[in-house]
């Protein structure tokens, strides 16, 4: 049970019921935010220096809990066109499991 100090702070004891789903909901998060990042850096590295992406979606499903420890993103670009990239980014722990993937559109511009 997640308890709420007077200073602000909060403390909780192992996460069960509710407050269990709002630490996945967290995690999720954190985790979305991941794939966009590796799936942005990996369309940068495969662009011209004069050229940029946007995120126009990105589509994840969360495929395990993601176990404390070090979390791994591999990205790899698996269509492009002039305007578009579509660049699909897995995230892996420690055991080499895959927690999360996703698959990013993003439009590619001209930078100013």
């Amino acid at each position: 049970m997640a308890r709420l100090r007077r200073d602000g702070t909060n403390s909780a004891d192992p996460l069960s019921g509710p407050e269990r789903v709002h630490q996945q909901a967290r995690d999720n998060g954190f985790l979305a935010a991941m794939l966009d990042s590796a799936t942005g850096i990996c369309a940068l590295a495969a662009l011209a220096p004069d050229l940029t992406v946007v995120t126009k979606s990105l589509d994840t499903r969360f495929l395990k809990p993601a176990a404390v420890g070090p979390i791994t993103a591999r990205a790899r670009v698996i269509e492009r066109t002039d305007r578009d990239m579509v660049v699909q980014a897995d995230l892996v722990d420690a055991e080499s499991i895959i927690v999360a993937d996703a698959t990013a559109r993003l439009r590619i511009l001209a930078k100013k």
